[in-house]
């Protein structure tokens, strides 16, 4: 977020920053010129709305501070609109935000920048970060693990088993030649047949490769 501010500085204005305040969700509204709609049915969202149930609302969102034809007074969101629903759906009263002073032009294209500057983080990295909570937290199982982070047994599991890739199958997940649900397939092989389904894992959908993957694991069992 920072980092984006210094870029949007650079460009032709500058951001006022007025403070961080707990503000009530009744007097939060979602801009109307939003960027990006929210998916409430979507896997990432659901995580996160059980995760602010778990462990609360985390850090901020952005916002700014308006008046309404009523002359009431309510704080407008430029950046968060995913994480505002998700505290809104996980029950929450009240979120910090921090208050930006800025015009309606200046808000546009700040809501542009900061999507623009946003980086995922890459499935493997994530999963490689997942190793390392248990590994710095011997006593910790999947499962716990899986219960702090609001998600299933089976989406950890699938989830660590990312980092048993070999580095250039890793690669082709990161960058989304292969996708998710293929790519938890692939590190259920040996390390030494998974080059031979790479191919297959970048060209078939799941519903082709998933059965493909499980019969031969299948087979190595027998």
């Amino acid at each position: 977020f920072c980092a984006a501010l210094r870029i949007i500085e650079s460009v032709r204005w500058e951001i006022v920053i007025m403070g961080m305040e707990p503000i009530k969700l009744a007097s939060i509204r979602e801009n109307p010129a939003a960027l990006r709609a929210v998916n409430r049915q979507s896997e990432s969202y659901m995580g996160l709305v059980d995760s602010i149930r778990q462990k609360g609302f985390l850090g901020s969102i952005t916002g700014r501070k308006k008046k309404g034809e009523d002359g009431q007074e309510f704080v407008e969101i430029t950046d968060g609109l995913h994480r505002y629903c998700a505290a809104k759906d996980a029950g929450l009263a009240s979120i910090q935000v921090d208050i930006l002073s800025m015009d309606d032009a200046e808000t546009l294209e700040a809501q542009i920048m900061m999507n623009v500057h946003k980086v995922d983080t890459k499935p493997v990295h994530y999963s490689q970060q997942l190793r390392r909570i248990l590994s710095m937290n011997p006593l910790m199982t999947e499962a716990e693990l899986a219960a702090k982070l609001g998600k299933s047994a089976q989406w950890i599991k699938e989830r660590l088993g990312l980092v048993k890739l070999p580095e250039k199958v890793a690669v082709l997940v990161n960058d989304g030649k292969i996708n998710l649900s293929n790519a938890y397939a692939l590190a259920k092989l040996p390390p030494e047949e998974t080059a031979d389904w790479v191919d297959r894992a970048i060209t078939e959908s799941p519903s082709e490769f998933v059965p493909k993957v499980n019969g031969r694991v299948k087979e190595i069992k027998d």
